[in-house]
């Protein structure tokens, strides 16, 4: 054998190693959003109070009626699992139903038990994507 050729072995070993740790060693990503679905028969308004500029574009929102709109995004290098809590990076969520000064939505859009977390792509390292939703329907609305 060579010295030529177990040099070349040793140098693409080498190599290989250096791929494979730089792989495993990379923070997965994750893509993340915080969407309200409002299935009721009303428009509303949403009002984010304090939010985080990283977090939120602007700082109200209005969804149509039988419609959705993602409030938040966030896209980086993390794991799903960092979301799970539905956490609203703000000081506060209000809510107003338009075009009604009686009806008011009754769930308390800062109540985190009410988002429901779903992992929708998992990818290596438990990074992907995610999503925590909030379904308003006639029956919360008074």
């Amino acid at each position: 054998m060579s010295t030529k050729s177990t040099s070349g072995s040793f140098v693409f070993s080498l190599f290989i190693l250096i791929i494979i740790v730089q792989l495993t060693s990379c923070d997965p990503g994750v893509s993340y959003a915080k969407i309200i679905q409002n299935d009721s028969d009303y428009d509303i308004s949403i009002i984010v109070h304090g939010g985080e500029p990283y977090y939120y574009s602007t700082d109200s929102f209005y969804i149509e009626k039988h419609s959705e709109q993602t409030i938040m995004t966030h896209s980086g290098l993390g794991q799903t699992l960092e979301f799970e809590d539905c956490s609203i990076y703000a000081d506060s969520i209000t809510s107003e139903v338009m075009n009604s000064d009686s009806l008011k939505l009754t769930y308390d859009l800062n109540n985190l038990s009410l988002w429901n977390f779903s992992a929708l792509n998992k990818t290596y390292g438990s990074g992907g994507t995610c999503e925590c939703r909030i379904i308003l329907r006639n029956e919360q609305i008074e």
